[in-house]
């Protein structure tokens, strides 16, 4: 999956910590291992993935005035695009995974403004221009 959101700053000073937050806390609302998840434990086996709530993670990082609607992203059926996920008529996104299924965050992109991105950032893997790619899993060091 791929996500995009923007935010408004309480003060601009602080954009490049801000947003390094934002994108870890994303990171770590998706992460299938503790101490990441929505809860803390991890993400639970086959939940399902809703934007509100990923929206709710990046409204509480310090500096974060607002948040502007998450978008996200899968893979195409092929693999070598990204599609937008369908939103429901009230605006809000969400992937269903089978009951075996975690989610794999793949793409990334987060800025200031009060819009987020309704595609991927020029050059994002696999956008667009047909170029494929392999995905590889990292893991980050923690002490």
């Amino acid at each position: 999956m791929g996500v995009t959101a923007a935010v408004e700053l309480v003060d601009s000073s602080q954009r490049d910590a801000v947003l390094d937050m934002v994108s870890e806390v994303i990171r770590r609302h998706l992460w299938p291992l503790a101490p990441g998840g929505p809860d803390g434990q991890g993400w639970p086996l086959g939940r399902a993935l809703d934007d509100r709530l990923i929206e709710t993670a990046i409204a509480r990082v310090p500096g974060v005035r607002s948040v502007a609607p998450v978008r996200l992203f899968q893979r195409s059926t092929r693999g070598r695009n990204w599609l937008p996920v369908a939103e429901d008529r009230t605006g809000r996104g969400l992937i269903t995974l089978s009951a075996w299924q975690l989610p794999e965050l793949a793409m990334l992109s987060v800025g200031i403004g009060s819009t987020s991105s309704t595609s991927l950032p020029p050059g994002a893997e696999g956008a667009g221009n047909g170029a494929g790619g392999l995905a590889i899993p990292v893991v980050p060091e923690l002490c």
